[in-house]
């Protein structure tokens, strides 16, 4: 379903406000009374392109979450989420943080795939192969995401995607332009924190291979707003 052009209702206009406050000025929102909670998914999506257009700030990617399922059962989701990341979030590694600007961060290990061709809107979605060829390069990475509200103000899933799913920071690695031959499901992935190991896994936990994560975003965003954009 396309982006509707009608404008925001009253309320979800308000949220939009409170929440493009909330980025520009690093703060938390409290918990959303429940006119301020919109309806279903594709409001809360509008709105999160209301605050990305209000904001000015340069969008340059994009986070999925709920990619497992035991993530669709933390956030309460049935599907995965997605959000925009803005240019001036996206570090190079190493690089440092200071803790006390960051709201409410999560760090998770992810596979960012650079896109090397537009993928507009149309009908029919994309195929698998057709996002695989659209794919110039992968990175190891490090999301920061950061939410705008509280663990004890979280709101419902679709307060959450009004807030670009909680996105925030992303820190790459090394790019890999071949990155066909880096086998990303069968990748693994260690985490370690103060040379403490957290948590090993590979790439097929992300939907089974992390090139399924961008072939359902493109078909997402194909379908409701401006498709995945080369760069």
């Amino acid at each position: 379903m396309k982006t509707s052009s009608a404008p925001l209702s009253t309320e979800m206009q308000r949220l939009a406000d409170i929440l493009t406050d909330a980025r520009r000025n690093e703060h938390y929102v409290p918990g959303l009374t429940p006119e301020l909670v919109p309806p279903d998914r594709q409001t809360a999506y509008r709105v999160q392109d209301a605050v990305s257009k209000a904001l000015g700030w340069e969008p340059a990617g994009w986070k999925v979450a709920a990619t497992t399922p035991d993530m669709q059962r933390r956030l309460r989701s049935a599907e995965p989420i997605y959000g925009r990341v803005f240019k001036q979030f996206i570090v190079k590694s190493p690089f440092e943080f200071s803790l006390v600007r960051l709201l409410n961060p999560l760090t998770e290990c992810e596979f960012a795939l650079e896109i090397g061709c537009s993928l507009p809107p149309r009908t029919p979605p994309y195929s698998l192969e057709e996002v695989a060829d659209a794919v110039s390069a992968v990175y190891p990475a490090i999301e920061v995401a950061q939410c705008r509200f509280r663990n004890a103000d979280m709101p419902p899933i679709e307060g959450v995607l009004a807030d670009a799913s909680a996105s925030g920071h992303l820190v790459l690695g090394e790019r890999f332009p071949d990155w066909q031959a880096c086998n990303l499901p069968n990748a693994p992935v260690t985490l370690y924190t103060g040379g403490t190991l957290r948590r090993q896994g590979t790439g097929a936990e992300a939907m089974g291979d992390p090139l399924n994560v961008v072939h359902w975003l493109a078909n997402a965003r194909a379908a409701f707003g401006d498709g995945l954009k080369a760069g």
